[in-house]
Protein backbone atom coordinates (compact mmCIF):
# COMPACT_ATOMS: atom_id res chain seq x y z
CA UNK A 1 0.00 0.00 0.00
CA UNK A 2 2.88 2.37 1.27
CA UNK A 3 4.57 1.33 -2.57
CA UNK A 4 1.24 2.56 -4.50
CA UNK A 5 0.60 5.87 -2.47
CA UNK A 6 4.47 7.20 -3.08
CA UNK A 7 4.28 6.10 -6.91
CA UNK A 8 0.52 7.74 -7.00
CA UNK A 9 2.28 11.22 -5.24
CA UNK A 10 5.03 11.49 -8.06
CA UNK A 11 2.63 10.78 -10.80
CA UNK A 12 0.35 13.74 -9.36
CA UNK A 13 3.18 16.02 -8.88
CA UNK A 14 5.34 15.25 -11.12
CA UNK A 15 4.21 13.04 -14.23
CA UNK A 16 1.69 15.85 -15.18
CA UNK A 17 4.16 18.57 -16.25
CA UNK A 18 5.29 17.32 -19.88
CA UNK A 19 2.69 15.38 -22.48
CA UNK A 20 4.61 12.52 -22.33
CA UNK A 21 4.48 12.50 -18.61
CA UNK A 22 0.23 13.12 -18.85
CA UNK A 23 0.85 9.59 -20.93
CA UNK A 24 2.60 7.96 -18.29
CA UNK A 25 -0.28 8.98 -15.81
CA UNK A 26 -2.67 8.05 -18.04
CA UNK A 27 -0.95 4.16 -18.59
CA UNK A 28 -0.87 3.41 -14.87
CA UNK A 29 -4.61 3.06 -15.35
CA UNK A 30 -7.15 3.14 -12.45
CA UNK A 31 -5.38 0.09 -10.81
CA UNK A 32 -3.18 2.57 -9.63
CA UNK A 33 -6.55 4.96 -8.16
CA UNK A 34 -8.66 1.84 -7.04
CA UNK A 35 -5.73 0.12 -5.15
CA UNK A 36 -5.58 3.66 -3.57
CA UNK A 37 -9.38 4.29 -2.84
CA UNK A 38 -10.28 7.38 -1.14
CA UNK A 39 -7.56 9.90 -2.06
CA UNK A 40 -7.12 12.98 0.28
CA UNK A 41 -9.08 15.99 -1.38
CA UNK A 42 -6.41 17.76 -0.58
CA UNK A 43 -4.90 16.82 -4.00
CA UNK A 44 -8.11 17.69 -5.82
CA UNK A 45 -7.51 21.61 -6.70
CA UNK A 46 -3.84 20.43 -8.28
CA UNK A 47 -5.29 17.48 -10.11
CA UNK A 48 -8.25 20.22 -11.93
CA UNK A 49 -5.07 22.36 -13.02
CA UNK A 50 -3.62 19.61 -14.94
CA UNK A 51 -6.32 17.57 -16.11
CA UNK A 52 -5.73 18.25 -20.29
CA UNK A 53 -9.74 17.44 -20.82
CA UNK A 54 -12.68 16.47 -19.06
CA UNK A 55 -12.91 12.65 -20.37
CA UNK A 56 -10.45 11.85 -17.59
CA UNK A 57 -13.23 13.72 -14.76
CA UNK A 58 -14.63 11.10 -13.02
CA UNK A 59 -11.13 8.59 -13.55
CA UNK A 60 -9.34 11.27 -11.44
CA UNK A 61 -11.55 13.38 -10.12
CA UNK A 62 -14.52 12.80 -7.95
CA UNK A 63 -17.81 14.51 -9.52
CA UNK A 64 -18.76 15.71 -5.74
CA UNK A 65 -15.08 17.54 -5.57
CA UNK A 66 -16.78 19.96 -8.68
CA UNK A 67 -19.58 20.09 -7.03
CA UNK A 68 -18.22 21.85 -4.04
CA UNK A 69 -15.65 23.03 -6.00
CA UNK A 70 -15.47 26.10 -3.25
CA UNK A 71 -14.61 24.11 -0.34
CA UNK A 72 -11.95 22.10 -0.92
CA UNK A 73 -8.65 22.75 0.72
CA UNK A 74 -6.45 25.69 -0.72
CA UNK A 75 -9.28 27.03 -2.71
CA UNK A 76 -8.69 30.52 -1.90
CA UNK A 77 -5.62 30.68 -2.87
CA UNK A 78 -5.37 28.12 -5.78
CA UNK A 79 -7.99 30.30 -7.55
CA UNK A 80 -6.38 33.32 -6.61
CA UNK A 81 -3.42 32.25 -9.10
CA UNK A 82 -5.86 30.64 -11.74
CA UNK A 83 -6.87 34.41 -12.36
CA UNK A 84 -3.48 35.79 -11.63
CA UNK A 85 -2.36 32.89 -14.24
CA UNK A 86 -5.11 33.80 -17.08
CA UNK A 87 -5.21 33.33 -20.12
CA UNK A 88 -3.02 30.07 -19.51
CA UNK A 89 -5.26 28.78 -17.32
CA UNK A 90 -8.56 29.04 -19.11
CA UNK A 91 -9.14 25.35 -18.50
CA UNK A 92 -8.94 25.19 -15.13
CA UNK A 93 -11.12 28.47 -15.14
CA UNK A 94 -13.59 27.08 -17.28
CA UNK A 95 -13.87 24.03 -14.85
CA UNK A 96 -14.72 26.22 -11.84
CA UNK A 97 -17.32 28.37 -12.98
CA UNK A 98 -19.25 25.25 -14.72
CA UNK A 99 -20.44 24.91 -11.38
CA UNK A 100 -19.85 28.06 -9.97
CA UNK A 101 -21.22 31.80 -10.53
CA UNK A 102 -19.01 34.22 -11.38
CA UNK A 103 -19.71 36.27 -8.80
CA UNK A 104 -19.16 34.17 -6.58
CA UNK A 105 -15.46 34.01 -6.63
CA UNK A 106 -13.60 37.54 -6.19
CA UNK A 107 -11.71 38.89 -8.78
CA UNK A 108 -13.12 36.44 -11.88
CA UNK A 109 -15.23 39.00 -13.44
CA UNK A 110 -12.74 41.79 -13.76
CA UNK A 111 -10.43 38.79 -15.75
CA UNK A 112 -12.88 36.81 -17.32
CA UNK A 113 -14.68 39.72 -18.56
CA UNK A 114 -17.84 37.31 -19.55
CA UNK A 115 -20.57 39.10 -21.66
CA UNK A 116 -23.61 38.49 -19.97
CA UNK A 117 -26.82 36.89 -21.99
CA UNK A 118 -29.03 35.62 -19.20
CA UNK A 119 -30.10 32.51 -21.72
CA UNK A 120 -30.65 29.56 -19.45
CA UNK A 121 -28.28 27.04 -19.95
CA UNK A 122 -26.11 24.22 -18.29
CA UNK A 123 -22.69 23.25 -18.02
CA UNK A 124 -21.52 20.10 -17.56
CA UNK A 125 -17.78 19.44 -16.84
CA UNK A 126 -18.02 16.15 -18.40
CA UNK A 127 -19.85 14.11 -19.74
CA UNK A 128 -20.19 10.47 -20.31
CA UNK A 129 -16.58 10.25 -21.06
CA UNK A 130 -16.97 12.29 -24.50
CA UNK A 131 -13.34 13.43 -25.62
CA UNK A 132 -12.19 15.65 -28.82
CA UNK A 133 -9.14 14.70 -30.45
CA UNK A 134 -6.35 17.51 -30.89
CA UNK A 135 -7.21 17.43 -35.22
CA UNK A 136 -9.85 19.49 -34.32
CA UNK A 137 -8.73 22.85 -34.67
CA UNK A 138 -7.67 21.96 -37.97
CA UNK A 139 -11.14 20.77 -39.02
CA UNK A 140 -12.80 24.09 -37.59
CA UNK A 141 -10.42 25.93 -39.93
CA UNK A 142 -11.61 23.55 -43.45
CA UNK A 143 -15.03 23.99 -41.40
CA UNK A 144 -14.70 27.94 -41.67
CA UNK A 145 -13.43 27.87 -45.46
CA UNK A 146 -16.35 25.92 -46.71
CA UNK A 147 -18.94 27.41 -44.99
CA UNK A 148 -19.58 24.12 -42.72
CA UNK A 149 -20.03 26.00 -39.67
CA UNK A 150 -22.85 27.87 -37.43
CA UNK A 151 -21.97 30.98 -35.16
CA UNK A 152 -24.16 30.95 -31.92
CA UNK A 153 -25.25 34.29 -30.91
CA UNK A 154 -26.44 36.97 -28.62
CA UNK A 155 -27.53 40.10 -29.24
CA UNK A 156 -25.80 40.18 -32.06
CA UNK A 157 -22.28 38.99 -30.12
CA UNK A 158 -20.30 35.92 -31.35
CA UNK A 159 -20.34 33.81 -29.07
CA UNK A 160 -19.89 29.81 -29.79
CA UNK A 161 -18.05 28.44 -33.10
CA UNK A 162 -19.78 25.13 -34.00
CA UNK A 163 -17.90 23.18 -36.91
CA UNK A 164 -19.45 20.48 -38.73
CA UNK A 165 -16.49 18.95 -40.44
CA UNK A 166 -15.76 16.24 -38.08
CA UNK A 167 -17.51 15.92 -34.80
CA UNK A 168 -19.88 18.64 -34.07
CA UNK A 169 -18.22 21.19 -31.23
CA UNK A 170 -18.14 24.44 -30.13
CA UNK A 171 -15.10 26.91 -29.91
CA UNK A 172 -15.94 29.37 -27.73
CA UNK A 173 -15.05 33.02 -28.85
CA UNK A 174 -16.02 35.29 -26.01
CA UNK A 175 -16.57 34.27 -22.32
CA UNK A 176 -20.16 34.70 -21.32
CA UNK A 177 -22.28 34.30 -18.74
CA UNK A 178 -25.72 32.48 -18.11
CA UNK A 179 -28.83 32.91 -16.33
CA UNK A 180 -27.44 31.07 -13.32
CA UNK A 181 -24.35 33.23 -13.48
CA UNK A 182 -22.08 30.27 -14.83
CA UNK A 183 -19.67 31.30 -17.34
CA UNK A 184 -18.24 29.72 -21.07
CA UNK A 185 -15.03 30.62 -20.74
CA UNK A 186 -13.20 31.85 -23.88
CA UNK A 187 -10.56 29.23 -25.75
CA UNK A 188 -12.16 26.39 -24.76
CA UNK A 189 -14.19 23.54 -26.66
CA UNK A 190 -17.82 22.71 -25.88
CA UNK A 191 -20.48 20.73 -27.11
CA UNK A 192 -24.13 20.55 -27.20
CA UNK A 193 -25.82 17.56 -25.01
CA UNK A 194 -29.82 18.43 -25.54
CA UNK A 195 -31.53 17.47 -28.44
CA UNK A 196 -33.06 20.99 -28.81
CA UNK A 197 -29.73 22.41 -28.90
CA UNK A 198 -28.59 19.53 -31.67
CA UNK A 199 -31.30 19.67 -33.88
CA UNK A 200 -31.21 23.13 -34.26
CA UNK A 201 -27.91 23.31 -34.98
CA UNK A 202 -28.34 20.51 -37.49
CA UNK A 203 -31.34 22.66 -38.93
CA UNK A 204 -29.60 25.88 -39.47
CA UNK A 205 -26.87 24.45 -40.99
CA UNK A 206 -29.35 22.33 -43.84
CA UNK A 207 -30.81 25.09 -44.59
CA UNK A 208 -28.06 27.20 -45.19
CA UNK A 209 -27.99 29.63 -42.52
CA UNK A 210 -24.39 30.38 -40.55
CA UNK A 211 -25.50 32.10 -37.32
CA UNK A 212 -28.41 31.28 -35.11
CA UNK A 213 -29.36 32.76 -31.50
CA UNK A 214 -27.90 30.83 -28.69
CA UNK A 215 -30.72 28.52 -27.20
CA UNK A 216 -31.61 27.40 -23.92
CA UNK A 217 -29.97 23.65 -23.32
CA UNK A 218 -27.63 22.00 -21.63
CA UNK A 219 -23.18 22.00 -22.97
CA UNK A 220 -20.40 19.78 -22.28
CA UNK A 221 -17.18 21.37 -21.47
CA UNK A 222 -14.81 18.93 -23.77
CA UNK A 223 -11.28 20.39 -23.17
CA UNK A 224 -8.89 23.80 -23.59
CA UNK A 225 -7.02 25.00 -26.73
CA UNK A 226 -4.97 27.85 -27.86
CA UNK A 227 -6.52 31.26 -27.20
CA UNK A 228 -5.06 32.79 -29.82
CA UNK A 229 -7.43 30.44 -31.64
CA UNK A 230 -10.14 32.88 -31.28
CA UNK A 231 -8.89 35.51 -32.80
CA UNK A 232 -7.81 33.45 -35.77
CA UNK A 233 -10.63 31.74 -36.74
CA UNK A 234 -12.77 35.46 -35.94
CA UNK A 235 -10.43 37.08 -38.67
CA UNK A 236 -10.99 33.83 -40.67
CA UNK A 237 -15.13 34.18 -40.09
CA UNK A 238 -14.30 37.91 -41.71
CA UNK A 239 -13.17 36.97 -44.59
CA UNK A 240 -15.90 35.75 -47.43
CA UNK A 241 -15.81 31.58 -46.51
CA UNK A 242 -16.89 29.47 -49.74
CA UNK A 243 -20.34 27.73 -49.26
CA UNK A 244 -21.29 24.26 -49.91
CA UNK A 245 -23.51 24.22 -53.16
CA UNK A 246 -27.01 22.33 -53.32
CA UNK A 247 -30.37 22.06 -51.75
CA UNK A 248 -30.77 21.02 -48.08
CA UNK A 249 -30.52 17.53 -48.80
CA UNK A 250 -27.22 17.27 -50.23
CA UNK A 251 -26.19 19.97 -46.94
CA UNK A 252 -27.91 17.45 -45.14
CA UNK A 253 -25.47 14.24 -46.61
CA UNK A 254 -22.48 16.33 -46.05
CA UNK A 255 -23.14 16.81 -42.62
CA UNK A 256 -23.93 13.28 -41.74
CA UNK A 257 -21.08 12.13 -43.86
CA UNK A 258 -18.53 14.60 -42.21
CA UNK A 259 -19.70 13.45 -38.40
CA UNK A 260 -19.37 9.46 -39.38
CA UNK A 261 -16.03 10.35 -41.42
CA UNK A 262 -13.95 12.02 -38.23
CA UNK A 263 -13.45 11.03 -34.65
CA UNK A 264 -12.87 14.77 -33.45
Amino acid sequence: METLLNLNAIIVDHMLETSAGQNRFRAHGSSVYEAWGERPRSQALGLIRDLPDTSEIGRWIRQEDLEIIHKLPGFSKWIAKMLRDYPLTSFALAITLASRPVDSIEGAENTVKPYETGVPIEIQPGYRGWYLCDASEGRMISSIRTGAYVVLKNQGEPLLLTKFIGRRAAFCLQSFSVAEGFAFVEGNWYGPIDGNTKSGLNKAFDEGRSVMNLPSGEWALLRGADRAKAAEYKTLLNQQPLRIPGEVFSRQAFRREMYQSYSG
